[in-house]
């Protein structure tokens, strides 16, 4: 992956996170606000996450030509990963502060550079080519 598509993956991981997070939240009767709120800050940054999903599945089809699903399943990891554990309402309270700071997309940019994005960085290994991936090499 290029840097722009670890940056990507990123964005995208980190809204599958909150938001199933989100869910939970709502699911076991910590806080129902926070999915909402994120709803609300998500339709606010659409065309940002709309890229940042195009980018992602480009990178995916170029990366994994032979292999339709890569995507999928990475998708799948993420979110089975989370579901590994019941989170308690302390959690949800520090999701909810989370959620709430972030008052743009920069702010949110800040929190996937600071979390994610060192985990996807981990996983992918980054091409080294201007193209990246398969099609670079």
């Amino acid at each position: 992956m290029t840097a722009p598509e670890m940056e990507a993956e990123a964005v995208v991981r980190t809204g599958m996170i909150i938001r199933g997070y989100a869910r939970d939240c709502a699911r076991l009767g910590h806080d129902g606000s926070i999915l909402p709120l994120w709803a609300a800050f998500d339709q606010a940054n659409a065309q940002q996450f709309r890229d940042a999903v195009q980018l992602r599945s480009d990178s995916y089809k170029r990366n994994y030509p032979d292999d339709p699903y890569a995507e999928q399943r990475a998708t799948n990891a993420v979110v089975a990963s989370r579901q590994l554990t019941e989170i308690p309402a302390e959690e949800c309270s520090a999701l909810l502060d989370l959620v709430g700071s972030f008052n743009d997309w920069d702010a949110y940019m800040r929190h996937v550079r600071m979390t994610v994005l060192g985990q996807v960085k981990t996983t992918f290994k980054q091409c080294p080519r201007r193209r990246g991936g398969a099609a670079g090499q």
